[in-house]
């Protein structure tokens, strides 16, 4: 109250809810108040808020900088790994966990090479 008295303020609109609010409408009305006037930390944003929530409370994919993400996601990664087994038992084991991990993925490959 002090600095909106400095500030020459007289009057405050105030608002109630005629009921309480849960958590997710708490935030859902924090950020639609706050979103046509306030500066944002769009680091904060990205930590603290869900993504869907975000959107729905009137934020766009372009101001969430989601096209970069999008773009970075499609890039495929490609890793190696090393690993050497006692025996053939052990390589056809792990090729099978290998293979019941990348089946998750419908992109994804992988390639075994023996020496």
């Amino acid at each position: 109250m002090r600095i909106l008295k400095k500030m020459g303020q007289k009057h405050v609109d105030a608002y109630v809810a005629e009921e309480p609010l849960s958590d997710e409408e708490f935030k859902e009305l924090s950020i639609r108040l706050n979103k046509n006037q306030g500066d944002w930390d769009f680091d904060a944003l990205a930590n603290l808020w869900e993504v869907d929530l975000l959107l729905e409370s009137g934020f766009t994919p372009e101001e969430l900088h989601l096209d970069i993400i999008e773009e970075e996601e499609k890039k495929p990664s490609f890793f190696t790994l090393t690993a050497k087994f006692e025996n053939e038992d052990d390589l056809r084991e792990a090729e099978l966990d290998i293979a019941a991990v990348i089946s998750k993925y419908n992109t994804a490959s992988y390639k075994v090479k023996t020496k």
